[in-house]
């Protein structure tokens, strides 16, 4: 996906980081017009606790849980041993920053953002410039098939066309510019 997302580290019965679930309330809102996604996921082991905390907390994003608790594949995988903890994905889904919160977490999302729009702005420039060179080596190349037997110009659109590229030429305008 093109999203960048943050997977939060939480459990009912542990209160520091329940309380940062409500913080991402904030993050979120901050964030809601970027490409941006939340995932918790809970390590509780009690389905009723998880549902009576995940329902409290928030339903503006993705809450997950496998019960399994500290034994969870994706906690053991990335060596998590204390909480809150949180990942920040990229659109890779490469780990970018662990354990980022609040408006650093915010500043971060905003700067990856810019830098993607960025990165795009120039991929559509080098694209449009393309482009412009490819059509400039097109008319070149029928202005040299014109003056070589101008004769075969029969359609008047065609010869409308290539005085309208002689001239152009000839008054030394770069119509194309790359």
């Amino acid at each position: 996906r093109d999203h960048y997302i943050l997977i939060d580290f939480w459990a009912s019965w542990h209160p520091e980081s329940t309380a940062e679930q409500d913080s991402l309330v904030r993050v979120l809102k901050a964030l809601k017009k970027e490409k941006f996604q939340i995932y918790s996921v809970s390590l509780d082991l009690s389905k009723e606790d998880w549902l009576k905390a995940s329902d409290r907390d928030t339903t503006q994003w993705h809450q997950v849980c496998d019960f399994k608790g500290w034994n969870n594949s994706l906690i053991k995988a990335q060596n998590i041993h204390t909480l809150p903890a949180n990942l920040l994905l990229d659109k890779n889904k490469r780990i970018i920053e662990r354990n980022i919160r609040g408006q650093e977490l915010i500043d971060k999302v905003k700067q990856l953002i810019e830098e993607d729009k960025k990165r795009e702005k120039e991929k559509k420039l080098r694209e449009k410039n393309a482009k412009r060179k490819k059509r400039k080596q097109e008319i070149e190349e029928m202005l040299v098939k014109f003056r070589e037997n101008p004769k075969t110009m029969t359609n008047v659109a065609m010869y409308k066309a290539y005085r309208q590229t002689q001239q152009i030429y000839q008054a030394n305008i770069k119509l194309l510019i790359y």
